[in-house]
């Protein structure tokens, strides 16, 4: 699990956490971090998706490629300024 408290005082532009077994990602994971521009969660153990993907909106890339994910949320087009999302290698139905 990673814990939204760890990261509450850091300010990141880019979250590098590939090949760390994360098995699951807080809802509101890097929700209040605006300068987040880049998140690369690939090749971990993730199977579940915040129902409310509208939290990483400001998120240029995405990769959750390698991951368990199953199923997409609907709020997928919530990801207005998304250039770049990666998911493959996943079990999407």
């Amino acid at each position: 699990h990673i814990k939204w408290m760890v990261f509450t005082y850091i300010i990141l532009i880019h979250f590098l956490a590939e090949y760390n077994e994360i098995t699951h990602l807080a809802d509101n994971l890097f929700s209040e971090n605006l300068k987040l521009s880049a998140m690369n969660l690939k090749s971990n153990l993730i199977d579940q998706l915040p129902p409310d993907l509208s939290i990483w909106s400001h998120l240029k890339e995405i990769n959750l490629s390698s991951n368990k994910i199953e199923e997409i949320p609907e709020s997928l087009g919530e990801l207005k300024n998304c250039e770049e999302l990666k998911l493959s290698n996943n079990k999407i139905r």
